[in-house]
Protein backbone atom coordinates (compact mmCIF):
# COMPACT_ATOMS: atom_id res chain seq x y z
CA UNK A 1 0.00 0.00 0.00
CA UNK A 2 1.80 3.60 -1.34
CA UNK A 3 0.78 6.82 -0.86
CA UNK A 4 2.19 9.73 -2.48
CA UNK A 5 1.72 13.03 -1.40
CA UNK A 6 2.94 16.35 -3.00
CA UNK A 7 5.26 15.08 -5.47
CA UNK A 8 6.64 15.78 -8.95
CA UNK A 9 7.39 12.63 -11.42
CA UNK A 10 9.11 14.25 -14.63
CA UNK A 11 11.20 13.64 -17.39
CA UNK A 12 11.54 9.90 -17.30
CA UNK A 13 11.51 7.68 -20.19
CA UNK A 14 10.26 3.91 -19.93
CA UNK A 15 8.97 0.81 -21.86
CA UNK A 16 5.69 1.29 -20.14
CA UNK A 17 4.12 3.63 -16.90
CA UNK A 18 7.40 6.44 -17.22
CA UNK A 19 6.13 8.23 -14.61
CA UNK A 20 4.57 5.92 -12.37
CA UNK A 21 3.70 1.75 -12.61
CA UNK A 22 1.10 0.41 -10.07
CA UNK A 23 0.55 -3.11 -9.70
CA UNK A 24 -0.35 -3.20 -5.92
CA UNK A 25 -2.76 -0.33 -4.12
CA UNK A 26 -1.71 3.20 -4.38
CA UNK A 27 -2.75 6.74 -3.63
CA UNK A 28 -1.92 9.60 -4.67
CA UNK A 29 -2.66 13.04 -3.78
CA UNK A 30 -1.50 16.68 -4.86
CA UNK A 31 1.20 15.39 -7.41
CA UNK A 32 2.45 16.49 -10.59
CA UNK A 33 3.05 13.62 -13.06
CA UNK A 34 4.70 15.59 -16.71
CA UNK A 35 6.79 15.38 -19.30
CA UNK A 36 7.46 11.28 -19.02
CA UNK A 37 7.49 9.74 -22.28
CA UNK A 38 7.14 5.78 -23.73
CA UNK A 39 8.22 3.25 -26.15
CA UNK A 40 4.93 1.73 -26.14
CA UNK A 41 2.47 2.54 -23.79
CA UNK A 42 1.19 4.79 -19.93
CA UNK A 43 3.79 7.44 -20.49
CA UNK A 44 2.24 9.40 -17.43
CA UNK A 45 0.64 6.31 -15.37
CA UNK A 46 0.54 2.81 -16.01
CA UNK A 47 -2.57 1.05 -13.61
CA UNK A 48 -2.15 -2.51 -13.17
CA UNK A 49 -3.72 -2.32 -9.87
CA UNK A 50 -6.30 -0.43 -7.04
CA UNK A 51 -5.55 3.32 -7.70
CA UNK A 52 -6.48 6.42 -6.18
CA UNK A 53 -5.66 9.93 -7.95
CA UNK A 54 -6.47 13.10 -6.33
CA UNK A 55 -5.73 16.65 -6.73
CA UNK A 56 -2.95 15.91 -9.34
CA UNK A 57 -2.47 16.77 -13.00
CA UNK A 58 -0.99 14.29 -15.97
CA UNK A 59 0.51 16.73 -17.89
CA UNK A 60 1.95 16.28 -21.15
CA UNK A 61 3.10 13.22 -21.35
CA UNK A 62 4.21 11.10 -24.87
CA UNK A 63 3.52 7.92 -25.23
CA UNK A 64 4.37 5.88 -28.79
CA UNK A 65 1.23 3.88 -28.11
CA UNK A 66 -1.43 3.74 -26.41
CA UNK A 67 -2.30 6.09 -23.42
CA UNK A 68 -0.65 8.99 -23.42
CA UNK A 69 -1.74 10.01 -20.27
CA UNK A 70 -2.72 7.05 -18.49
CA UNK A 71 -3.05 3.43 -19.42
CA UNK A 72 -5.28 1.75 -17.30
CA UNK A 73 -5.65 -2.14 -16.94
CA UNK A 74 -7.02 -1.89 -13.27
CA UNK A 75 -9.26 -0.43 -11.03
CA UNK A 76 -8.40 3.48 -11.44
CA UNK A 77 -10.58 7.08 -9.41
CA UNK A 78 -9.45 10.22 -10.43
CA UNK A 79 -11.16 13.35 -8.37
CA UNK A 80 -10.42 16.99 -9.02
CA UNK A 81 -7.60 16.36 -11.04
CA UNK A 82 -6.33 17.51 -14.80
CA UNK A 83 -5.78 15.57 -17.48
CA UNK A 84 -4.39 17.29 -20.24
CA UNK A 85 -1.78 17.81 -23.50
CA UNK A 86 -1.22 14.42 -23.48
CA UNK A 87 -0.37 12.53 -26.55
CA UNK A 88 -0.39 9.01 -27.84
CA UNK A 89 -0.03 7.03 -31.03
CA UNK A 90 -2.88 4.62 -30.96
CA UNK A 91 -5.79 3.81 -28.44
CA UNK A 92 -6.90 7.36 -26.25
CA UNK A 93 -4.19 10.23 -25.84
CA UNK A 94 -5.72 11.00 -22.71
CA UNK A 95 -6.50 7.63 -21.17
CA UNK A 96 -6.90 4.22 -22.90
CA UNK A 97 -9.18 2.11 -20.54
CA UNK A 98 -9.32 -1.74 -20.82
CA UNK A 99 -8.24 -5.15 -21.12
CA UNK A 100 -7.62 -5.62 -16.90
CA UNK A 101 -6.92 -7.96 -14.46
CA UNK A 102 -10.10 -7.19 -12.10
CA UNK A 103 -11.10 -9.84 -13.49
CA UNK A 104 -11.10 -9.32 -16.65
CA UNK A 105 -12.24 -5.62 -17.34
CA UNK A 106 -10.79 -2.41 -16.22
CA UNK A 107 -13.06 0.00 -14.32
CA UNK A 108 -12.37 3.63 -14.02
CA UNK A 109 -14.19 6.49 -12.48
CA UNK A 110 -13.91 9.98 -12.98
CA UNK A 111 -15.26 13.22 -10.87
CA UNK A 112 -14.56 17.08 -10.89
CA UNK A 113 -12.19 16.57 -13.54
CA UNK A 114 -10.87 18.26 -16.46
CA UNK A 115 -9.80 15.79 -19.89
CA UNK A 116 -8.37 18.86 -22.09
CA UNK A 117 -6.51 19.06 -25.22
CA UNK A 118 -5.55 15.63 -25.67
CA UNK A 119 -3.89 14.17 -29.23
CA UNK A 120 -3.66 11.62 -31.22
CA UNK A 121 -0.37 12.06 -33.77
CA UNK A 122 -0.37 9.60 -36.58
CA UNK A 123 -2.89 8.00 -35.55
CA UNK A 124 -5.84 5.80 -37.23
CA UNK A 125 -9.21 6.14 -37.28
CA UNK A 126 -10.01 3.99 -34.36
CA UNK A 127 -8.36 6.16 -31.58
CA UNK A 128 -9.50 9.58 -29.78
CA UNK A 129 -7.37 12.10 -27.92
CA UNK A 130 -9.84 11.63 -24.96
CA UNK A 131 -10.66 8.45 -23.60
CA UNK A 132 -10.44 4.91 -25.10
CA UNK A 133 -12.76 2.29 -23.57
CA UNK A 134 -12.36 -0.90 -24.28
CA UNK A 135 -16.16 -2.75 -24.78
CA UNK A 136 -15.63 -4.93 -22.14
CA UNK A 137 -14.11 -1.95 -19.95
CA UNK A 138 -16.40 0.02 -17.28
CA UNK A 139 -15.98 4.09 -17.29
CA UNK A 140 -18.29 6.29 -15.23
CA UNK A 141 -17.67 10.50 -15.47
CA UNK A 142 -19.32 12.32 -12.97
CA UNK A 143 -19.39 16.49 -13.15
CA UNK A 144 -15.90 16.37 -15.27
CA UNK A 145 -15.13 17.87 -18.19
CA UNK A 146 -13.66 15.82 -21.72
CA UNK A 147 -13.21 18.36 -24.33
CA UNK A 148 -11.01 19.78 -27.48
CA UNK A 149 -9.24 16.06 -28.56
CA UNK A 150 -7.58 15.84 -31.61
CA UNK A 151 -6.38 13.56 -33.78
CA UNK A 152 -3.71 14.81 -36.38
CA UNK A 153 -4.15 18.30 -35.66
CA UNK A 154 -7.75 17.73 -36.29
CA UNK A 155 -10.51 18.18 -33.96
CA UNK A 156 -12.00 14.87 -33.55
CA UNK A 157 -14.11 12.65 -30.93
CA UNK A 158 -13.42 13.36 -27.31
CA UNK A 159 -14.15 9.61 -26.59
CA UNK A 160 -14.61 6.02 -28.25
CA UNK A 161 -16.35 3.03 -26.90
CA UNK A 162 -19.40 3.34 -24.04
CA UNK A 163 -19.46 6.13 -21.34
CA UNK A 164 -21.77 5.99 -18.37
CA UNK A 165 -22.23 9.53 -17.53
CA UNK A 166 -23.58 9.85 -13.80
CA UNK A 167 -24.52 13.45 -14.22
CA UNK A 168 -23.27 17.10 -14.72
CA UNK A 169 -20.45 16.47 -17.33
CA UNK A 170 -19.23 18.57 -20.37
CA UNK A 171 -18.32 16.99 -23.42
CA UNK A 172 -17.29 18.53 -26.70
CA UNK A 173 -17.36 15.44 -29.59
CA UNK A 174 -19.43 12.76 -28.75
CA UNK A 175 -19.00 10.65 -32.01
CA UNK A 176 -17.73 7.59 -31.34
CA UNK A 177 -19.31 7.31 -28.00
CA UNK A 178 -22.14 5.76 -26.83
CA UNK A 179 -23.55 7.69 -23.95
CA UNK A 180 -25.57 5.76 -21.03
CA UNK A 181 -26.52 6.82 -17.40
CA UNK A 182 -28.01 9.91 -16.76
CA UNK A 183 -27.07 11.98 -19.22
CA UNK A 184 -29.84 14.99 -18.76
CA UNK A 185 -27.51 17.16 -16.95
CA UNK A 186 -24.62 16.97 -19.45
CA UNK A 187 -23.84 19.57 -21.73
CA UNK A 188 -22.24 18.88 -25.13
CA UNK A 189 -20.13 22.03 -26.69
CA UNK A 190 -17.28 22.52 -28.83
CA UNK A 191 -16.49 25.53 -26.49
CA UNK A 192 -16.08 25.04 -23.27
CA UNK A 193 -14.52 28.14 -22.31
CA UNK A 194 -11.37 27.57 -20.51
CA UNK A 195 -8.91 30.11 -20.08
CA UNK A 196 -4.74 29.50 -20.74
CA UNK A 197 -3.71 26.75 -17.54
CA UNK A 198 -2.31 27.94 -14.68
CA UNK A 199 0.37 25.96 -12.54
CA UNK A 200 -0.15 26.73 -8.70
CA UNK A 201 2.87 26.83 -6.30
CA UNK A 202 2.70 22.94 -5.57
CA UNK A 203 3.09 22.64 -10.26
CA UNK A 204 0.10 21.55 -10.88
CA UNK A 205 -2.23 22.30 -13.22
CA UNK A 206 -5.60 23.89 -13.85
CA UNK A 207 -8.14 25.33 -16.70
CA UNK A 208 -9.92 28.05 -15.39
CA UNK A 209 -13.29 28.95 -16.65
CA UNK A 210 -13.83 31.58 -18.57
CA UNK A 211 -16.90 34.28 -17.52
CA UNK A 212 -18.97 32.81 -20.52
CA UNK A 213 -17.75 29.14 -20.34
CA UNK A 214 -21.37 27.34 -20.11
CA UNK A 215 -19.54 24.83 -16.98
CA UNK A 216 -19.57 27.95 -15.21
CA UNK A 217 -22.38 27.11 -12.07
CA UNK A 218 -23.41 24.11 -14.10
CA UNK A 219 -21.76 21.53 -11.79
CA UNK A 220 -23.84 19.50 -9.60
CA UNK A 221 -25.15 21.34 -6.02
CA UNK A 222 -25.04 18.73 -4.18
CA UNK A 223 -21.91 17.18 -2.44
CA UNK A 224 -19.45 16.06 -3.45
CA UNK A 225 -20.17 17.94 -6.72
Amino acid sequence: NVIIRYASFQFNHAHNGAGLMNVGDMHIQHTLIANNTTTDAGAGVRNDGALEIESSSIFENSASGQGGGIENHGILSIRNSTIARNVATSGGGAIYNGYGFYPDSALLTLNNTTVFANEIVSGGSETTGGIYNEPASSVELSNSMVAHSAVNDVAAADCLGSITSRGYNLFGILEGCTLGGDSSTDIVTTEPGLGPYDVDPAGTVSYPLMPDSPALDAGNPAAPG
